[in-house]
Formats: structure tokens, sequence, C-alpha cells
């Protein structure tokens, strides 16, 4: 959670940011506030002394042509040959249907104030959440209200969003600002009243903090949900699990294993010999691997969410992501051919590879091993990937 006074500091650096500070030009372009309006026109009067001319009515006449265009350039992007830009195939009876329920008149307006505000100020905002009727919806946020806190710049050491916006102009010209702070499982709602005033929690907003997920019973009453734990959870595995993408039923099956066993990290990357279409399949969704996640913690009787991470591309992987991973631990690589046998009751951080159904390529393996990792081997016989995983983890870190 962000304090009070980390929160004005983060919204008064990013207002006065250059990047907030021409997205603001563009957006007073957009608004007809040109430059024109600044001009001063002088004359000589008849005593010889420089005066300006206040009296030319026409001097100061903005002609909003950025706004046609931007405004054309959103109608022109969302211009589509069909009526339902989204739709379901033919055979897909209902699906239709479905899908006009999400993808709506609101949606596509929202869509529209994005491309609008990005063209304007050179980036904007759009985010999800559930709405009062239990559906995915989006809400267009201005950018120029948004501020991304990064984990180092947080004394918590958490990613934060902040989203602040002009509610209302009391009397006396008070501004009322609401101002959100977006964790990852839930939002602090604060209130502050005037530029200069206190930032304070906002009390007309019934749950406060909101967590991302509030139950809602059959009555339409609505609660959250909290646990005490009778016992702490297991530790998780020293083990951080690199796999190349699997066919969906292998995928389902090593994840219940590795998180069965404790792992907590499991990077999903693309190899030689997978196929792509593995990508495009529901079953292999970052959704549908916390489902399988959640029954092997349950099955464990454990509490700590495991983490997912998908890269449908090997060499960007390869180059970018591993490194980091592998860094300060050390690196195996299960190969058939691997030059040792797997290391038994580990006493320091790991991270296993695994390979897809055929095996690393040579490329892939050369690859591995300037990354600095060890061939390792289980043994003449070929495994397979779910079978493979779980008996390697075992023979790493043994009862535990």
């Amino acid at each position: 959670m962000l304090s009070v006074a980390e929160i004005k500091r983060f919204i008064d650096d990013d207002r006065t940011s250059e990047k907030k500070r021409m997205a603001a030009v563009g957006q007073r372009y957009y608004e007809a506030e040109h430059d024109i309006l600044k001009c001063r026109l002088f004359y000589y009067n008849a005593d010889g002394n420089l005066v300006e001319d206040k009296t030319r009515s026409n001097i100061k006449i903005c002609h909003p042509f950025f706004t046609e265009l931007s405004d054309q350039f959103a109608s022109y992007m969302l211009s589509f040959k069909e009526d339902k830009p989204i739709k379901a195939k033919e055979k897909a009876e209902g699906l239709q249907t479905h899908l006009d329920l999400y993808f709506n008149s609101k949606f596509w307006s929202e869509i529209s104030d994005l491309i609008s505000g990005a063209y304007n100020k050179g980036f904007d905002y759009i985010y999800g959440y559930k709405n009062e009727s239990n559906r995915m919806a989006f809400e267009y946020a201005d950018g120029m209200g948004v501020v991304e806190v990064r984990e180092k710049d947080a004394d918590d050491k958490c990613k934060h969003i902040l989203f602040w916006y002009v509610d209302r102009i009391d009397k006396g010209k008070k501004v009322i600002k609401r101002i959100q702070d977006w964790t990852e499982n839930e939002i602090y709602y604060y209130v502050q009243v005037g530029d200069s005033g206190k930032i304070q929690l906002d009390d007309t907003v019934e749950i406060n903090p909101r967590p991302h997920v509030v139950y809602t019973d059959e009555k339409g009453q609505r609660m959250i949900l909290q646990f005490e734990p009778v016992q702490d959870p297991p530790p998780p595995l020293p083990l951080e699990l690199v796999c190349a993408m699997q066919r969906p039923l292998t995928f389902r099956k090593i994840i219940h294993a590795a998180v069965t066993m404790g792992v907590k990290k499991i990077y999903f990357f693309h190899s030689r010999k997978v196929e792509k279409s593995y990508w495009s399949s529901p079953q292999v969704t970052p959704e549908a691997a916390m489902a399988d996640a959640m029954l092997a913690l349950v099955q464990t009787v454990d509490t700590v969410l495991p983490e997912f991470y998908f890269h449908d591309k090997f060499k960007p992987f390869a180059e970018d992501i591993l490194p980091g991973i592998v860094a300060g631990k050390r690196f195996l690589a299960a190969h058939p051919s691997g030059a040792a046998p797997c290391p038994v009751d580990l006493q320091e951080p790991a991270v296993l590879t695994i390979g897809p159904e055929g095996g690393f390529t040579d490329y892939e393996t050369e690859v591995w091993q300037a990354a600095g990792a060890e061939l390792v081997t289980m043994g003449p016989r070929i495994l397979r990937s779910e079978v493979a995983v779980p008996a390697l983890i075992g023979r790493l870190y043994p009862g535990r």
C-alpha cells in the first residue's frame, strides 16, 4: 500500500514530466486551444506610441483542423465493412448472440475514445472489469490521470497504478479529485479537495480497499471471502521450471505435477519441435493454467499461487528473458543424451528446463549451454514430459 505522501509525490512528479507536458499540448490542440490565442497585434498611434490593438475581432480565431483529423482518424479505424467486425463462425450456433453482449456499442465507444486519445496525446489507457451483469466490460481511462509506479520506486516494492480524475468543482472553485491506487489484489480509493488539499481515504466508497474479486450471492448480497489458515503452507521448492510448450493434455498434467510438488514459477516457451497450433488452444492460456494449479494447491493443502509466463518466440526468450531467470542459480537442461546423470538432493536454487516431445534441437541445446546449462539425463529410457517432470523434481529435491 502506498502512503499518502507517496501518492502525492508520484502524481505531482508525473504531472510535471516531459511526457505529460507534451501530451497536454496535443490535447490542447484537439480542444482548439491553439497558439494563435497568444498572438497580440500592436500599432503606433497618432502620438507615435506603440499600443496593443484590442479592437480587432478576427485575429484569434482557431480553426479546429487537428480536431477534425483526430476524429476522422478514429472513425476510419472503426469503419468496418460489416456491421459486426467480431463475428462467430456460422457453425458456432448461439456464439454471435453471446459475443454481442460484450462487443456492443458501449465497447466500440470506449475504443473510439481510446484511439482518439492516443492520437492526441501519444498514449492512452483502457481497462477491463466485471459490470453489474457479471460480464467482462471495458472502460476508457484518460492517460493524463494515469501514473504507472514501478516496484523499485515504491516503498512496499510492489507495482501500482494510480488513476486520478476531477469529479466536480464545488462552490468557491474547489476541485474535488478522486484518486484510485490499483495493486495486484485490490483498489484503494482516496479523495482530495483542492490541489493542495489533504489526500484521505474516500468514505463514500462502501468497500475500501476493494478486492478485485467480490462475491455476490443469489440475492444480490455482496461479500468478501476471507479465511485464516490453520497452518502455514508447505515451503516452496527453490526450483523454477522452464518448459517447452506441450500438447494441451500434457500441458495440464505438467502443471498439476509441478505445482503439486511445490514449484512456484513456470515458464513456457516455443521450441522448434512444438506445433504452433498448441499456442492457440484455449486449454493453454494463463487462465486455464491457473485453474489446474488451483486443483493442485487444494490437493497439497497449499495457499501460495504459482506464477506462469508464456513466451511464443524462442530467440527473444533465450536472449532477453532467460539470463535473468538463471542468474545466481544452477541451470540444468534435461536431455536424453546428457553428459551427466541428474544430480540428487540439491542444496541450492536451480532452474530446470524440459523439452518438447522429440527433445531439443542441436541449436537449442547449444543455446542452453551458452547460458550456463548442464546437460543432465535420467538414463537411457526416453520419458514423456509429464513423467519426466515429477521424476526429475523428485530426484533434485527429494522429500520436500
